[in-house]
């Protein structure tokens, strides 16, 4: 037997579905956020192609992956930079997250000089320790994975 005061009640089947499906909607509102919305200035010190021992290639994987990036998480936008400026800010597709990182990916269509299509996979991982390390692969098989490594603060 439940002995109620006077301004307690039992919830009824309606209250307790409409309490539910309160908690519910808050749960995929917040799910669908980063859990840590921030913004962060990343300077790459040095590339590689992986596979590949050849040197003097941080020129070219620069010129894809950018000397630097900024990412801003509540907006799912990052943005490559340079020396000469930066490039559009591209929207983030998928953040997915581990125990030492957090990796924000998303996928670029462009035509390369032999006029053939290449879709590339952009991945940017932040770790929690400062450092960051970005891979961009090619989904169409034109060229090799491309990496950078470098240090990340938060804004």
């Amino acid at each position: 037997m439940v002995i109620l005061s006077r301004n307690e009640h039992l919830m009824d089947a309606k209250e307790f579905a409409v309490r539910n499906a309160l908690i519910a909607t808050l749960i995929s509102v917040f799910m669908a956020q980063p859990v840590f919305a921030a913004k962060y200035l990343c300077a790459f010190e040095s590339y590689g192609q992986l596979g590949h021992t050849q040197r003097n290639q941080d020129a070219v994987v620069a010129s894809y992956l950018g000397e630097k990036f900024f990412a801003d998480t509540e907006k799912r936008l990052i943005q490559r930079g340079w020396a000469a400026g930066w490039a559009t800010p591209d929207g983030i597709a998928e953040i997915t997250t581990a125990p030492e990182f957090t990796a924000y990916i998303w996928t670029k269509t462009a035509t390369d000089k032999q006029g053939r299509i290449v879709k590339s996979r952009m991945s940017y991982r932040i770790y929690q320790d400062g450092h960051t390390v970005a891979h961009l692969s090619s989904i169409t098989g034109n060229y090799g994975t491309l990496q950078a490594t470098g240090t990340c603060r938060q804004l």
